[in-house]
């Protein structure tokens, strides 16, 4: 994870008792916020997806992206962002790496906070995980596993 140094965190003081969690402020700020490995060290096989959720505090502001991308040396060999809608207080994106062609190369995988408008928002937290992928979906092309229901 990388952090910004001066991204500014902010706490709630308004109401009784004691004061809520830290947020980050990304209020004039476009970037701050960055989790990149590479992806053969993250414990997720070939049809597997990589979910990214970054969850804020209030409603997401128009402009509001959580990106998702797998790198080959300098070059987006996949990118996916997940937008802000009316309403919304979690952006979410996935890669599906059962899509991803290049998987014989050194890939890095980054993920990262866009505010693209420079627009009042707190981030909560945000998240990368690795989530299994549905073993059937390409039974036709490989084996299913033994012992699936």
């Amino acid at each position: 994870w990388r952090i910004d140094e001066d991204l500014p965190r902010t706490r709630d003081t308004t109401s009784s008792g004691i004061p809520g969690p830290a947020r980050w402020d990304f209020t004039g700020r476009e970037f701050g916020l960055l989790f990149e490995a590479p992806l053969d060290s993250l414990p997720a096989l070939h049809n597997d997806r990589i979910e990214v959720a970054l969850h804020l505090t209030g409603n997401a502001p128009e402009g509001l992206l959580v990106a998702g991308e797998l790198l080959a040396g300098d070059s987006s060999v996949f990118y996916r962002t997940g937008d802000a809608f009316p309403g919304t207080d979690v952006l979410i994106t996935a890669v599906e790496l059962a899509t991803v062609e290049q998987r014989g190369r050194d890939l890095r995988f980054r993920a990262y906070v866009w505010n693209r408008e420079l627009a009042p928002v707190r981030v909560a937290r945000m998240s990368v995980r690795v989530e299994a992928g549905n073993p059937v979906q390409y039974g036709l092309f490989e084996r299913v596993p033994t012992g699936f229901p």
